[in-house]
């Protein structure tokens, strides 16, 4: 007798997968639900609420330091979990690497490579350079930190071996269309959470402001500060200037698949396990029916009021310039207070319920309270619904037309709390179940996930039944008692003969004994790596003592006006950059500045942006290829590949510290693209140890910043966005609570760009870099009104150790940033 049967209360609501290759899904809706993990309970809200991968980070070199994060047992518990339930785990490893911390971290890879982590984030050229030759076989994702917002850096990244890009979020969904359909390289892209205001990867505020690098993982999110704007001796009253809303993309699900994005990616390692369950639940929900039924309950969790963001070009409700923590769920106002019993009205937008948190706006009064009671139609009641009228105890004064929010929803945290905390297995992996029943024979089961196959027999054979013989329904009965595992059979294929009985403590103990040696299979790791294999490899990339002997240290100067082009023409400096952003005070014609630099017989150097779209690739590698300059200052990953591609492009290149050279493998990586990359200036937040050490190693030439105001956020927003007239022009600041001066300067692409309140200055210093380095660099474009021959001539002097006047150029405005 053959009987095949399905058994439809299978619950799974993930599509499984048919195929997993390296940096490609193969699936039926091709998407991947992508959630954080900064916590194990957060890891278990989020498979058990449907995620199909989730992202983590370990102790070190992430860029959540500060998240409860997981040691390298708890990582192999938490990808044993994850592998059992079909969930992949990707590690972040996603921080900017010193040279001393290198094989620290390749040896850190190595343990995650080995306990069958499924991807790596990387954000450092270097790390990921090495990890690339080391372990061929892993998978390998481009942070978001490595800005990559245009198709020319995608095709960069894939070409050097990346299997996923994490695109800027500053991305619109045309934009991402175009990348995934040019590309050809899988993307993932935030759908919800936090916005940085700046392009990640390029924010050094919190850096210069508090020496915690967002690119080290230590951010302190001076974006969520008061700020004032100021302008002279007129300033604002103090709000969150650039602070903007969280990014929530839930309604519009439809428009982000079709964009060809292969991961929606919530953000949110900080964040609470049942802020996790939460998000998770409703992206689930969405991506799997095109629509999130309940959106208000992605307010029940933390949020600072949704926004599209850049990516749905909601750019008029990007900022939350009132609020930087929980917004939380507005549910009405204040239609009337009674003094004397303290009551407060409401006709409800939401339901409130006995033990819900509020916040009340009252004026200038923010009241936050617990709801102990709720009084409807002169009844106490445990729960009201929406369109209720009800009073509520508040015992401070509330105004009318107070607006109300609900910053706790106990209903939806105690809902949140059982997905995680009560071991309930609610998202089932499908298995196929065959079942072979004979005379004579022992009880066979091969059970199959698609991938593995269990085959295990009982220990006693079936016999001739005398009273109650076992059937088809009986067996699939009895099977499908599995209770509270990962699993639930989809369909069941019976080979039984009738008439034949075995016991059902047996059958019992062949179910428990296929989903634990299912369990043990889909959590085994198949990975090997010899330890000599892993030396000799690594040996490969041992740093050696540059053969180069460095020569007479040279000054490049950047200017941003034809008065200072002039200026710095007639002076000592030996390179002069134009280009690249902002013109302080009046219009630089390029060409005729190319020109005039160019009959000096100075080298010219021309300075391109570090944020360009596509067009703006092609604009700027049309001028390089008009003004044909000695050398092209390159910040953009994008550009690089163009200017790679052009071949027939002469100038030569030079990678400028926004492609954040924190290493001598980085440098290394970058300049083995083309021959033509002569030189690399190493990242601002180098000290000179580090930046001297990365000299010392590589055989091309090294630049570092010595002089200028420093740019600290580079964004596609505008705070003058709503009133237009060119006010970056007009000497404009944002002021912190200590009145330290931040300018605001617009830029190509009319984009803005805070820069540093204090202008870097290492005059004093310059007799440790004197043939040290081949060249430093006097960034001069918005320093003030100081004497730009007289400067360059100090630096010089400082430089072959002569006497220098040092005292405009020094003092409480300067500082020595991470240098020194």
């Amino acid at each position: 007798m053959y009987v095949i049967c399905k058994d439809m209360n299978a619950n799974n609501k993930k599509l499984s997968f048919t195929k997993i290759m390296k940096g490609v899904l193969l699936r039926k809706e091709n998407v991947e639900l992508l959630s954080p993990a900064g916590s194990f309970e957060s890891l278990i809200a989020a498979v058990q609420n449907g995620a199909d991968a989730v992202y983590l980070g370990g102790r070190d070199f992430n860029a959540r330091i500060n998240a409860d994060n997981f040691s390298l047992p708890e990582m192999k518990k938490a990808i044993d979990y994850c592998h059992i339930r079909d969930v992949r785990v990707y590690a972040a490893v996603n921080t900017l690497v010193s040279d001393g911390e290198f094989l620290d971290a390749i040896k850190y890879v190595k343990e995650l490579y080995l306990l069958g982590i499924d991807a790596v984030i990387v954000q450092d050229m270097g790390l990921f350079n090495s990890l690339h030759k080391i372990f061929p076989d892993l998978s390998l994702h481009a942070s978001t930190q490595m800005t990559v917002h245009n198709c020319y850096g995608a095709v960069l990244l894939k070409d050097m071996g990346f299997d996923r890009i994490i695109v800027s979020r500053e991305m619109p969904l045309n934009n991402i269309r175009t990348m995934t359909d040019k590309a050809k390289i899988p993307v993932e892209m935030f759908c919800h959470g936090a916005i940085c205001i700046s392009y990640s990867g390029q924010c050094l505020m919190s850096s210069f402001m508090f020496r915690r690098s967002g690119n080290k993982g230590v951010c302190a999110q001076p974006c969520r500060m008061k700020y004032s704007l100021s302008q002279g001796a007129t300033s604002s009253e103090a709000s969150y200037l650039l602070s903007p809303k969280d990014l929530c993309t839930a309604g519009n699900i439809g428009k982000v698949k079709d964009s060809g994005i292969i991961s929606f990616k919530i953000e949110g390692r900080m964040r609470s396990p049942e802020y996790v369950a939460c998000v998770t639940s409703a992206y689930r929900e969405g991506i799997d029916s095109g629509k999130v039924e309940n959106m208000s309950n992605l307010s029940k969790v933390f949020n600072r009021g949704f926004t599209g963001g850049f990516v749905l070009g909601d750019l008029c409700n990007l900022m939350n310039t009132v609020r930087q923590n929980n917004q939380g769920l507005f549910i009405g106002k204040c239609i009337s207070y009674d003094g004397k019993l303290r009551l407060m009205r409401i006709r409800l937008e939401e339901g409130l319920s006995v033990g819900d948190g509020l916040r009340i706006d009252s004026g200038d009064d923010e009241i936050g309270c617990k709801v102990k009671s709720i009084y409807c139609s002169n009844e106490r009641v445990k729960d009201a619904e929406k369109g209720d009228t009800v009073s509520l105890k508040v015992d401070k004064t509330v105004v009318k037309d107070s607006c109300i929010y609900k910053t706790f929803d106990k209903k939806s945290d105690a809902w949140a709390k059982a997905t995680y905390l009560k071991g309930k297995e609610i998202q089932k992996v499908p298995v196929d179940v065959k079942v072979r029943l004979k005379e004579g024979e022992k009880l066979s089961l091969d059970v199959s996930d698609g991938v593995n196959s269990v085959f295990l027999e009982s220990s006693v054979s079936a016999e001739k039944a005398v009273k109650h013989a076992m059937t088809p329904e009986k067996l699939k009965e009895q099977l499908s008692r599995l209770g509270n595992t990962p699993f639930s059979i989809e369909k069941f294929v019976f080979d039984v003969d009738d008439g034949l009985m075995i016991p059902l403590s047996e059958i019992g103990k062949v179910r428990k004994d296929v989903v634990r040696k299912l369990e043990e299979m889909r959590a085994s790791v198949l990975r090997k790596m010899d330890d000599a294999v892993f030396s000799e490899r690594v040996k490969e990339l041992a740093l050696s003592v540059s053969g180069a002997r460095k020569k007479r240290t040279k000054i490049s100067v950047h200017v941003g006006y034809m008065g200072a082009l002039k200026d710095v023409i007639g002076s000592c400096a030996d390179e002069i950059i134009i280009g690249n952003g902002f013109n302080s005070k009046e219009d630089m014609d390029i060409a005729e500045a190319s020109e005039l630099v160019k009959e000096s017989g100075k080298t010219l150097v021309l300075a391109a942006p570090a944020i360009l779209t596509d067009a703006e690739v092609n604009d700027t590698l049309g001028l390089v290829m008009r003004l044909k300059p000695d050398k092209v200052l390159v910040s953009n990953p994008g550009l690089l590949k163009a200017l790679i591609d052009s071949s027939d492009i002469e100038s030569e290149i030079c990678i400028d510290y926004p492609l954040n050279v924190y290493n001598t493998h980085s440098a290394k990586a970058l300049v083995s693209l083309d021959k033509r990359i002569h030189r690399v200036c190493a990242s601002v937040e180098l000290d000179f140890e580090k930046m001297k050490k990365m000299s010392l190693f590589l055989d091309n030439e090294v630049e570092c910043v010595v002089h200028g105001r420093l740019p600290v956020m580079t964004s596609e927003y505008c705070i003058f966005s709503k009133k237009c007239s060119r006010q970056c022009e007009k000497g404009y600041s944002v002021s912190d609570r200590l009145g330290m001066r931040f300018p605001v300067k617009g830029l190509n692409g009319c984009r803005m760009q805070i820069l540093n309140c204090k202008v870097l200055s290492l005059i004093k210093q310059m007799n440790n870099f004197s043939g040290v380095f081949d060249c430093v660099r006097l960034d001069l474009r918005a320093v003030g009104d100081v004497d730009i021959a007289e400067t360059v001539e100090s630096y010089r002097n400082s430089l072959d150790g002569k006497r220098f006047d040092a005292f405009e150029l020094s003092g409480k405005e300067f500082t020595r940033g991470w240098v020194f």
